[in-house]
């Protein structure tokens, strides 16, 4: 899901569970940080990734680089994948 948190919530909980969702966060100076506009601007870019991509399942989208955002194993789930942007 590339909802804002405020708007997952109109789906229930059992949906919610089995949603896939993304993180967007950004190092600066070896510090993660989340920070609403960017996370919208991601959202964006990576939609435009996946769409001119032609991704259709969640293992290509872990293969995305996209607006310096690369995927992070290390911080990411099954059900949350988080991309970091370098500051």
């Amino acid at each position: 899901s590339l909802l804002s948190s405020e708007f997952e919530t109109v789906f229930s909980k059992e949906i919610r569970e089995k949603m896939v969702t993304f993180k967007f966060m950004e190092d600066k100076a070896g510090k993660l940080k989340i920070h609403s506009t960017i996370s919208k601007k991601a959202r964006g870019a990576f939609l435009t990734a996946l769409i001119e991509g032609q991704v259709q399942t969640v293992e290509q989208a872990r293969q995305l680089s996209f607006a310096s955002f690369d995927y992070r194993p290390d911080l990411s789930s099954d059900l949350e994948l988080v991309f970091v942007k370098q500051a």
